[in-house]
């Protein structure tokens, strides 16, 4: 009887049942519930390790695990050369991994790439204690690490801690060691979706209290539907989830706190409910040492906050200080105790606290900033607009990124990364293509 060789796909002599790269991308196939798992056992996405490798391990755990498929060449001074950097997905027998059971937090500090491959990870949940700070699918994405084309449905995530998304609890900032820069953590194209939003249940996140910011610690909190705080960058991402925090400050549907960070491309469709700094996307947008900057982006959830509270409440960002909000507009209604605008609660009077070229509707009977103490008039360029037929001559927004439909449409934006499960207002929707993305009419998608 002949024998049929197993497939090597990648050529590198190892087959493909034995190697954990078996397409010879640098990244590590992750096929079901137990292999995300065992991510946690290698955040470095090095090699793929099991629990039962990383139990067997008394000291350091400094064995990266399985490396088949990873390298095999050595350098002049006979190290091996690791050329696996990180993880993808590529789930059995479809697009989904549907995870059964509570989840725990992975990393202190992911430092490697995770490519979804626009493959979905399904019923997230994750509870947590007044103990737990960082929830997310990842506690935090460390310097370098890189989080793209990932969708996760169905997230609930409760507790009582701080720093809290369902991607990531925070994303870390750029940093420098040996004289070697690494770059911040970087999110692109995750797409948080709620499966029923007429559901009763809640999908997203609910964080019943919170440590109290204003104690002088200087501790930064930060509740998101993605990202709890960021540090980093996110782009050409969405939500559509509803964001709880009710003793809560710095609760936004997209990222919580945004300080010396960037947000592009992106936007949050979920309502927000939260105590100081609440924001339809962003809580509290925070220039630090290097800036923030807040582009590009929208927000159509209604945005409360707790009427006793000294609130700042925005239909985008709650408040803004010494950062940049940019090319952007809200729908949603505000309410809360003072400081209440349809794009902005607070903007500080901090330099550099820029808000231009930024809109809500008309028929929005909300202030567009609650309170603006930049009185440098260039900094400062809001008004009421009728935001459908907006157009680029009535705007300045490029073209690049937005399309503004015609009279009876909002604006949205042109990115290749929006997901087939969110409808746009034009009866548009983008499919997925793997990692590819096309446009499409809507109900008319192929499958991934």
């Amino acid at each position: 009887m002949d024998v049929i060789p197993e497939e090597d796909r990648d050529k590198d002599g190892i087959i493909d049942s034995m190697d954990v790269d078996d397409d010879g991308d640098g990244l590590i196939e992750i096929r079901n519930q137990e292999m995300l798992n065992d991510i946690r056992y290698n955040p470095l996405g090095t090699g793929y390790k099991t629990k039962a490798q990383f139990d067997s391990e008394p000291d350091l755990n400094e064995d990266p695990g399985d490396q088949s498929g990873c390298g095999g060449d050595v350098d002049d001074e006979g190290n091996k050369i690791i050329i696996c950097t990180g993880y993808e997905l590529v789930p059995d027998g479809g697009d989904t991994i549907t995870l059964t059971r509570n989840w725990t937090p992975i990393a202190d500090d992911f430092l490697a790439t995770f490519d979804g491959n626009g493959n979905t990870i399904a019923n997230l949940t994750i509870i947590g204690s007044s103990e737990d700070s960082h929830l997310g699918f990842f506690r935090i994405i460390g310097r370098g690490g890189v989080v793209q084309n990932l969708r996760i449905s169905e997230a609930i995530i409760t507790g009582t801690g701080k720093r809290v998304g369902s991607l990531a609890g925070e994303i870390r900032p750029a940093g420098r060691a040996n004289d070697i820069l690494t770059p911040a953590g970087y999110v692109d194209r995750v797409w948080i979706l709620n499966a029923d939003s007429s559901s009763t249940s809640l999908t997203g996140i609910r964080v019943t209290s919170s440590v109290d910011y204003t104690s002088g610690s200087g501790d930064i909190g930060g509740f998101g539907g993605l990202i709890g705080l960021s540090f980093g960058r996110v782009t050409n991402s969405y939500t559509n989830v509803q964001v709880v925090g009710s003793a809560g400050e710095e609760v936004g549907g997209l990222v919580g706190s945004n300080f010396s960070a960037i947000i592009l491309n992106s936007y949050a469709r979920g309502d927000v409910i939260g105590n100081d700094n609440v924001g339809g996307l962003v809580g509290s947008n925070l220039g630090g040492d290097n800036g923030s900057t807040i582009m590009n982006s929208y927000a159509t959830g209604d945005v409360s906050a707790n009427t006793e509270a000294q609130s700042n409440v925005g239909g985008l960002v709650g408040q803004n200080y010494g950062a940049i909000i940019a090319n952007s507009y809200a729908t949603g209604t505000v309410s809360g105790n003072t400081n209440i605008g349809g794009i902005l609660g607070l903007n500080h009077a901090y330099e550099d606290s820029i808000v231009t070229d930024s809109y809500i509707d008309t028929s929005n009977t909300a202030n567009v900033i609650g309170e603006n103490r930049n009185t440098k008039t260039a900094d400062v360029d809001v008004s009421k607009e009728v935001l459908k037929g907006l157009t680029q001559s009535g705007t300045g927004w490029p073209n690049h990124s937005w399309d503004f439909g015609d009279a009876t449409q909002f604006p949205t934006l042109r990115s290749y990364t929006k997901n087939a499960d969110d409808e746009q207002e034009k009866g548009e929707i983008l499919c997925g293509q793997g990692s590819d993305w096309v446009s499409s009419p809507a109900g008319q998608c192929s499958s991934p």
